[in-house]
Order: C-alpha cells, then sequence, then structure tokens
C-alpha cells in the first residue's frame, strides 16, 4: 500500500488548469493510482448517454518498458456501459539535453 506521499491531491489535481479541455467539460477526477483511474462526467446529449452524468474507468492492462496498455469503460448513472476503449501510449526516454527550450 502507498504511503501519503504518494497519494495525488484529487482537489489540486482537478483545478489545476482551469482553462483546459477537461476543465470545460466537467470532468472530476475522483480516483487515481498506478493501475486505475476513475473520472466522472455531465452528459449533455452528445453520446450514446443523453442526460446525467458518465463515468470513466481507466485501468491499465499491460506496463511494460517501452508500451503501455489501458482498456476505458464508459458508463451511465444506471451502471450501463455505453462505450469501451483500448489506449496504448509508447514509452519514450526523456532525450539527453532535451529540456525545455533556452529563453
Amino acid at each position: 500500500m502507498a504511503d501519503s506521499s504518494d497519494q495525488l491531491d484529487l482537489s489540486e489535481l482537478n483545478e489545476a488548469y482551469p482553462d483546459a479541455l477537461p476543465h470545460r467539460m466537467g470532468i472530476k477526477i475522483t480516483e487515481a493510482s498506478a493501475m486505475r483511474v476513475v473520472g466522472t462526467m455531465p452528459v449533455l446529449g452528445n453520446r450514446a448517454a443523453s442526460a446525467g452524468w458518465v463515468t470513466g474507468v481507466a485501468t491499465r492492462l499491460h506496463a511494460g518498458r517501452t508500451l503501455a496498455t489501458y482498456e476505458i469503460v464508459i458508463t451511465d448513472d444506471h451502471g450501463r456501459r455505453v462505450c469501451t476503449a483500448r489506449l496504448s501510449c509508447l514509452l519514450r526516454d526523456a532525450v539527453p539535453g532535451g529540456g525545455p527550450p533556452a529563453s
């Protein structure tokens, strides 16, 4: 079990970038760990759910040195699955000397 120094401050995370797309869409992260991230957002008639809230759960399926894969399941207020997706991320080492550009 992770100690408190490994835990994310979700309230700080949810308010960190007020002009970013997740904040503008009303997305709130309710749980975050290395294995799983859970978030909710209001439905405004734009997907298979037409009202209420949807909850997204991203679960890590594979985490290698260069590739990570996640399954993402979106459910409505009644727990019905409205979407399933799979996300694959290529992990690259930082390029030596590739920090932010000099100003």
